[in-house]
């Protein structure tokens, strides 16, 4: 028969992100868990007094890891990684190989992170501080060493953003942030920070109940192991990444705390009035937690993948007729994207043509000569929500109504030299001239490598900024909507005119998809 454990362990293995039970079986039976392993084998004498011994080890972790050193001891601590979503790599230094990012492993300092879109890592860093490393960002860790009464950290936020949530140990934090545009210092318990080429270093809130949710899960998956089997590690599975990551990182930041607080009580009465028992609160506390619905975005981004470019946020809603999606700019959902995949060729073809003409030909519109429709249409609608304009299309800004606007005028020039827009624009022009054979494209990996070229610019320019960079694909979805097929026509007159670019005379209006297949 099983029988249920004694209630501080059974609250101590209740951190994880849901309620869990955990039944442990007189003497020799399994212990279940709702961890990956099916089954923790059950260590000699795991009794009630077995766990009791436990839960007293990890007081006295908690104890041990905020102890003042001696005045010039120094001791080089570690971050852990706690989870991680999408595609995530790290290096230990700059020489050093890329390596896929995984849960419990251990970064020293001098480490580099790099995060893909839709992507994300929450890291515990040294004794005192979580922090979560959003999508689209590279952030380095210079110093996390113990020295003395000091807990001396620096976190290196190159671009992207960094949410930072610094816990109170008893023992004085020197926590900086340091970024292309200067340091910061963190003072209270937590800010984000965020850095890009266009809009610098800024400073926000962070969201903290995202990270103790996943904080949460990660520590309750840990004090499990810690009452199940040795050390943290089971007899199943061994586990030293885990017992490395308790002894260098420490434990569950709360029960830190409430430990060198039970410390630094003078007295037993203190102590009953402020916390009858540090772990137990502890449990309490984010227990009560578990129950408020957690809305924050982060967690509930799904694994993406980066190759996938007409699923992207900003272009779903065009490109992805099996999912659809919202447009940022005008906050319009659609169930279904307005593109059909067979008429993705003609879509590319007539995208092509339009940057390859600065004057279009006659049969393709009789009675406006001029061509870049497309990149007109882009760039003054990116200008319009996100203030991003070419340097070299200075002169096309002008006042209106005490309003600054830009407008590029069909037929003008495509931007040149090495600005980002203008590479993105030649990877087009250079991919259509060496695949034309005369017909138009037929296939959507046609479409996909120029959705590609306008991503790459959108990531460079809005580094960082998710929000402005599904504006700035979105920007370019409505700009081919307008001008080459929509919901309304499917291939507009002036796409169908492009289909047949040199010569004319083999479209026929009213032809669903001229050429396809």
């Amino acid at each position: 028969m099983i029988a249920r454990i004694s209630m501080i362990p059974m609250l101590i293995a209740a951190l994880a992100s849901s309620p869990v039970s955990l039944a442990v079986a007189q003497d020799n039976a399994p212990v279940e868990t709702n961890t990956t392993q099916e089954s923790l084998a059950p260590a000699p004498g795991l009794q009630s007094q077995g766990a009791q011994r436990r839960l007293e080890m990890l007081k006295q972790v908690a104890l041990e890891s905020v102890k003042p050193l001696e005045k010039d001891e120094i001791k080089v601590l570690r971050a852990v990684v706690m989870d991680v979503t999408g595609r995530v790599q790290w290096r230990a230094n700059p020489e050093a190989p890329w390596k896929k990012a995984s849960k419990d492993d251990i970064i020293k300092p001098g480490a580099i992170i790099r995060t893909g879109l839709r992507s994300w890592m929450l890291l515990r860093v040294g004794l005192n501080a979580n922090v979560l490393i959003d999508s689209g960002s590279r952030v380095s860790l210079p110093e996390i060493v113990h020295a003395g009464d000091v807990l001396r950290t620096a976190i290196q936020v190159n671009r992207g953003r960094a949410d930072l949530q610094v816990g109170q140990v008893g023992l004085t934090n020197d926590f900086s942030v340091l970024t292309p545009s200067g340091a910061l210092a963190v003072r209270g318990t937590g800010m984000a920070v965020s850095h890009s080429a266009l809009k610098g270093t800024r400073v926000v809130g962070a969201r903290t109940n995202a990270m103790k949710a996943i904080a949460m899960k990660y520590y309750g998956s840990k004090v499990q192991h810690l009452m199940s089997g040795n050390a943290i590690s089971t007899q199943a599975s061994p586990d030293p990444a885990s017992a490395e990551a308790f002894q260098t990182a420490g434990p569950p930041p709360l029960i830190a705390a409430e430990a060198q607080d039970l410390q630094d009580a003078s007295d037993q009465t203190t102590q009953a009035v402020s916390n009858s028992d540090p772990i137990n609160q502890s449990t309490r506390i984010l227990l009560a937690d578990q129950q408020q619905e957690i809305n924050e975005e982060i967690l509930e981004d799904l694994v993406y993948e980066d190759d996938n470019y007409f699923g992207m946020p900003g272009y779903s809603w065009y490109f992805d007729q099996e999912h659809g999606g919202v447009n940022p700019i005008t906050d319009r959902t659609f169930a279904n994207g307005i593109l059909l995949p067979e008429d993705r060729g003609a879509v590319a073809t007539a995208l092509y043509w339009d940057f390859h003409f600065e004057n279009v030909p006659t049969h393709v519109d009789p009675y406006n000569p001029h061509g870049h429709r497309i990149a007109a249409n882009f760039e003054n609608g990116l200008y319009a929500h996100t203030g991003f304009y070419d340097p070299s299309r200075s002169n096309y800004l002008h006042e209106h109504d005490g309003m600054t606007m830009l407008h590029v005028p069909w037929g003008a020039p495509l931007p040149t030299g090495e600005s980002s827009l203008a590479n993105a624009y030649q990877r087009i022009l250079d991919y259509g001239d060496q695949n034309w054979s005369g017909q138009p494209f037929s296939n959507s990996e046609d479409l996909s490598v120029m959705a590609a070229s306008i991503n790459t610019f959108c990531m460079q320019t809005f580094d960082g900024d998710g929000n402005q960079i599904e504006v700035c694909r979105a920007a370019f979805a409505q700009a081919i909507e307008g001008l080459i097929y929509n919901e309304q026509q499917g291939l507009t007159p002036y796409g169908y005119g492009l289909q047949d670019p040199n010569y004319g005379g083999n479209v026929e209006t009213g032809d669903d998809c001229p050429f396809c297949p």
